[in-house]
């Protein structure tokens, strides 16, 4: 029996109702706990963010239909965890200070 394949559309699909909405729920969690002083559970929560990220790359995107779907694929999970990268380096900066540079 062949590995089912996955086209665009289930990816996008995947992405936006899956992936996204957990990402943003951990970031808020994370920024949640920063704010409390919780820095154990802020890491945490950002290595949830990590690993939902890595488990839809490695599920989703190594199954997309070619390799220009699966490269797709890769990139807009990357962009979804710059994002949010980004907004918790944001939150970070306001609690504790320093300079920050965005990642592109």
């Amino acid at each position: 029996m062949s590995e089912r394949k996955f086209s665009k559309e289930r990816l996008e699909k995947s992405r936006s109702l899956f992936l996204e909405p957990q990402v943003e729920i951990s970031r808020d969690i994370a920024i949640k706990r920063l704010q409390e002083g919780d820095m154990t559970e802020f890491l945490q929560s950002t290595m949830g963010i990590d690993s939902a990220i890595e488990h839809h790359i490695m599920n989703n995107c190594a199954r997309a239909e070619n390799e220009e779907l699966r490269i797709d694929c890769v990139n807009k999970a990357i962009n979804v965890k710059i994002k949010a990268i980004n907004r918790l380096s944001e939150a970070l900066v306001e609690k504790c200070g320093g300079e920050l540079n965005y990642i592109q």
